[in-house]
């Protein structure tokens, strides 16, 4: 029947390459995401959680590609899916990052972005161009570095050479 659920083949990310990525939520602090201030920059959105041990390990890959990029035009978005707010508050408090950090189950949160955008499994990295476009969905441990670096060169636009490298 037209009711049986749609086999996966692949990975349902890769159909987000190519498309424009909306993007709302609150802060811990209750401030809302403000998108404006990510235009014409390459964005890392990181889906992740504190009580994740491969989303914690993937930290110091975000931070070190940070360190790198930022001045040259590099943001993270990191969402985060913990339910416990408070546990989430401590550890940002603990050890702030430098990026945005949205609590997807902030009180204020009209829509889920996890839901939205069929978050399953966490880490989940998707990486925007310049312009505003999904580049990749497979930018996790050193695909990271690389896909932003080719990124970076030719003006944030487009990851072409590297989009079709898998998990």
């Amino acid at each position: 029947s037209d009711l049986a659920p749609k086999e996966q083949k692949g990975n349902p990310f890769e159909e987000l390459v190519g498309k424009r990525l909306k993007l709302a939520g609150y802060s811990i602090d209750g401030r809302p995401l403000d998108m404006s201030q990510f235009k014409g920059k390459v964005v890392l959105v990181d889906f992740w959680a504190t009580w994740c041990g491969p989303c914690r390990a993937e930290i110091p890959n975000i931070q070190a590609n940070w360190d790198k990029h930022h001045d040259d035009g590099f943001e993270v978005i990191a969402i985060s899916i913990d339910e416990d707010l408070p546990a989430l508050e401590k550890f940002v408090t603990a050890d702030p990052p430098p990026w945005a950090v949205v609590a997807d189950n902030s009180p204020k949160t009209r829509e889920s972005m996890a839901y939205r955008y069929n978050v399953r499994s966490i880490p989940r990295f998707i990486l925007v161009g310049r312009d505003g476009k999904v580049a990749s969905v497979n930018c996790r441990g050193k695909r990271l570095g690389k896909q932003l670096a080719s990124l970076m060169k030719d003006g944030g636009k487009t990851l072409s050479n590297v989009l079709r490298e898998t998990e």
